[in-house]
């Protein structure tokens, strides 16, 4: 179980990685990460960063800090 905990910290780390450096459209950002629907990315992006991938990108890109 710990494994499993490790890789989703991993991969929301990369992920927001490649929401803030690409213009990749969200499905293919999920899809980078084995999620297996684009709702299930984004419900569990929501629940760890508390915004969607959407308004994380765009949090980004007006220059708001990371979370």
């Amino acid at each position: 179980p710990g494994h499993d905990i490790a890789m989703l910290c991993r991969a929301l780390r990369e992920a927001k990685k490649v929401l803030r450096t690409t213009d990749l459209p969200i499905r293919e950002v999920a899809s980078l990460f084995d999620f297996k629907s684009v709702c299930y990315f984004s419900n569990f992006f929501k629940k760890h960063t508390g915004m969607t991938p959407t308004q994380y990108r765009a949090a980004q890109s007006a220059g708001e800090p990371a979370r």
